[in-house]
């Protein structure tokens, strides 16, 4: 019997992050298995907001008493956490199990961990027996493991498009808009945020090929900032508040109001229910404040741009410092760029990662920063250094991530 750390071993070693985009080897999988979803599902992709967007529709529904599923990209430090029901983790023996299980369909079809994982979590909720499950893609949609023909959603969500992945997606707004409405499926309604023109004209094209009626999140109003988060009314709703004081998770919280309503005369909740998933469903390293830190996961251009417009408007005393690695396929210097006016002093690092970028690849690029090697002896020389200073720790969800368990290990001992 495979054992949980064994399990996560195999899938490690089958990690094909960035090394191959396509659905050759899935599609046979597939159709070899048999696997398919047989439960209601919302489908959501974008190049951001996609995780708040859905944490905040999954616990809505817990709140209103569903046997509610959620699968989201990426994890923090555990794989199995890409998967939880009822508001929890699918348990270590269950995941060892399913490993188990398929590892020999895996490898005779020479997955990708991604597509492992897509299919252990299609099995659970299939198993568990699911009410309905938030159902995240990992890239693009066209091509990713989670769009699955012949599997219809309930509604379709594009949170947002903006240049990533270009390797795979395309180089310009138009290409990746086409990828990311792969997810549109025939007569399912759609619900999209605020995207750029030549976006919106790919994915409106691509709906209306479909008959999938389509409808785009209006803006929020009152946005204003209180104590410990900011208030916000949308649509009916007024006084919705959110513990961050993070702009840009307005727009994924209205978002999910607006595919909460969407879905309402199938899978009715309550001002409550949304009130509650606000709090509950705040994911780490979102403008996350752990004094004197703040983790943030911005991995793109538009996700650091909407970082540095959240530093601008929650101003504080004292300097604001940012301590920034990204991965090698990043558009590091725009993001960079983006942070410049809005902070007063920026440093480089690196971090354990086969896919980080050391100082050669930020030299390669023009970016002159102050680079350290050491991370975590890089933050320790800030402190000492600005006493006074919020400490920004961005560039990636990875990054973010692995700086956020290291101080909170740090504080707990």
């Amino acid at each position: 019997m495979m054992d949980y750390v064994s399990s996560l071993e195999y899938l490690r070693s089958i990690d094909l992050t960035m090394e191959r985009y396509e659905r050759t080897r899935w599609d046979a999988y597939l159709k070899r298995s048999g696997l398919a979803i047989h439960f209601p599902f919302v489908h959501i992709a974008g190049s951001n907001g996609k995780g708040s967007t859905s944490s905040f529709i999954y616990r809505t529904y817990l709140n209103a008493g569903y046997r509610a599923g959620l699968f989201s990209k990426p994890f923090l430090y555990e794989e199995r956490e890409m998967i939880s029901l009822m508001g929890r983790e699918i348990p270590r023996d269950r995941f060892a199990s399913y490993v188990e299980r398929m590892k020999a369909g895996f490898q005779e079809f020479a997955l990708s961990a991604f597509e492992a994982m897509v299919a252990i979590a299609i099995s659970y909720f299939n198993d568990e027996k699911a009410d309905i499950v938030v159902l995240e893609t990992g890239m693009g949609g066209r091509l990713d493991a989670t769009t699955i023909e012949g599997s219809r959603p309930l509604l379709s969500v594009i949170t947002s498009v903006s240049k990533e992945h270009t390797r795979f997606l395309g180089n310009s707004l138009e290409e990746i808009a086409f990828h990311k409405a792969g997810i549109i499926s025939p007569r399912c309604p759609l619900v999209y945020g605020q995207i750029p023109e030549e976006a919106e004209t790919v994915i409106i094209k691509v709906a209306k090929e479909k008959k999938s009626p389509a409808k785009q999140v209006q803006s929020c109003r009152n946005v204003t900032d209180g104590d410990g988060g900011i208030y916000f009314d949308y649509g009916k709703w007024a006084r919705l508040f959110l513990p961050s004081h993070g702009r840009y998770l307005v727009k994924d919280a209205s978002l999910a109001l607006a595919s909460l309503d969407a879905l309402a005369g199938s899978f009715p909740y309550d001002e409550g229910n949304f009130r509650l998933a606000l709090k509950e469903g705040m994911l780490p390293c979102r403008m996350e404040e752990v004094p004197p830190f703040l983790f943030d996961g911005g991995h793109n251009p538009e996700a650091i741009s909407e970082l540095a417009g959240s530093l601008a408007t929650h101003a504080r005393e004292g300097e604001t410092v940012v301590v920034y690695a990204s991965f090698k396929d990043k558009d590091v210097v725009s993001s960079l760029k983006a942070l410049e006016p809005h902070v007063d002093r920026i440093f480089l690092t690196t971090f354990p990662h086969k896919r980080a970028m050391g100082e050669a690849d930020f030299r390669a690029k023009g970016v002159s920063y102050r680079y350290s090697a050491s991370p975590l002896a890089l933050v320790d020389s800030l402190r000492s250094t600005y006493p006074k200073a919020r400490i920004v720790i961005t560039g990636s969800l990875a990054f973010a991530s692995y700086m956020r368990r290291a101080i909170l290990l740090r504080r707990a001992k």
